[in-house]
């Protein structure tokens, strides 16, 4: 028996067969079609496209389109991994970098985003006391060198002396040119904090953390002599009687001092103190213990000697700095009375 489509029922029963036959086959070539050629997102090293690939896994992909790989790069699924519509795809390329460790060198492949990832997946803690250049969060490139140190910091403690002040009082009780300390001077304690910062068994940074006092210094207090003694020449004949008399004449270079100044102290050769009346001279001209009359000066004791009074030299003493700053260096006359 013939059966003629055009006289064919879709609602007879054979022509509802073939519908359910046509449907079938239709949805088995879309089926096909849709698991043949998938569309999946593919980013490689941050730039992403979508495409259509025939490929069933991602090795198949990344070899379709022509994206080279190694075995330092991040794949994400893995190569062997099935790909479905929809699926995406990472590939991140590694970079190679240098690592300085207290200076000891390595080479390593880095697929992270910052130089503070790097360090970590190295099994270094990044919050640890490092010292890391470039900073943690740069990001790697091609070449780089991470210079890390591993800090090693320790504290020192140093005390050193705070000096202490002088002071001068006049003492009317002293004779003038004689000193006494009155309140013994005593130097202070100063503790000084320092971090020292050491990096491969070497230091690289000393620190000043703090300075404070442990103990304050005591002033000196030295009591100054103003009282006048009796002339050290009292009761010597005058100039004029001793000059009537054939003493000799000398003219000299006259030049001053008094005590503690020009680096002489309170205490003549002889023993005296240095005041006004007491003079310095070379011994092989004016023996010591000779009397004396100095024009501008007066009378005076040869009693003391120096280093720079030589020959025709002579050094006059006074109570005060101040007064032999004034007399200067001049000429003078000087007269032999004994």
């Amino acid at each position: 028996m013939k059966v003629s489509l055009s006289n064919l029922h879709l609602s007879s029963p054979i022509g509802k067969a073939l519908v359910v036959a046509i449907s079938a086959i239709l949805i088995l070539i879309i089926s096909g079609f849709i698991l043949t050629n998938k569309e999946v997102a593919l980013s490689v090293d941050g730039k992403t496209s979508h495409l259509v690939t025939r490929a069933d896994t991602v090795a198949e992909l990344l070899a379709e389109k022509n994206v080279r790989i190694s075995s330092h790069d991040e794949i994400k699924p893995s190569l062997n991994a099935s790909l479905i519509p929809g699926k995406s795809v990472t590939v991140k390329h590694a970079v190679p970098i240098v690592v300085d460790i207290n200076g000891k060198t390595r080479k390593v492949w880095s697929t992270d985003n910052t130089v503070g990832q790097t360090v970590e997946h190295l099994g270094i803690d990044t919050s640890a006391d490092i010292k890391l250049d470039p900073k943690a969060e740069t990001r790697p490139t091609s070449g780089m060198t991470i210079r890390l140190q591993l800090l090693n910091r320790w504290i020192e403690k140093v005390q050193s002396e705070i000096g202490y002040e002088t002071k001068r009082e006049d003492d009317p009780s002293l004779a003038k040119g004689r000193t006494r300390v009155a309140i013994k001077g005593q130097p202070g304690i100063k503790e000084t904090v320092i971090e020292h910062v050491m990096a491969g068994g070497r230091e690289i940074e000393k620190v000043v953390r703090g300075e404070s006092a442990v103990a304050a210094p005591v002033g000196e207090l030295v009591k100054v002599g103003t009282r006048v003694p009796r002339a050290a020449v009292a009761g010597a004949p005058a100039p004029s009687i001793n000059v009537s008399r054939g003493g000799r004449s000398l003219t000299m270079t006259a030049t001053a001092y008094a005590a503690y100044t020009g680096g002489a102290g309170n205490r003549t050769a002889t023993g005296t103190g240095v005041y006004k009346g007491i003079v310095a001279v070379d011994p092989r001209v004016i023996p010591l213990g000779t009397r004396l009359y100095i024009d501008g000066y007066g009378e005076a004791v040869a009693a003391d000697t120096g280093g720079a009074i030589k020959g025709n030299r002579i050094d006059v003493g006074f109570a005060s700095a101040g007064e032999a700053y004034q007399w200067g260096r001049r000429t003078v006359t000087v007269r032999v009375l004994n």
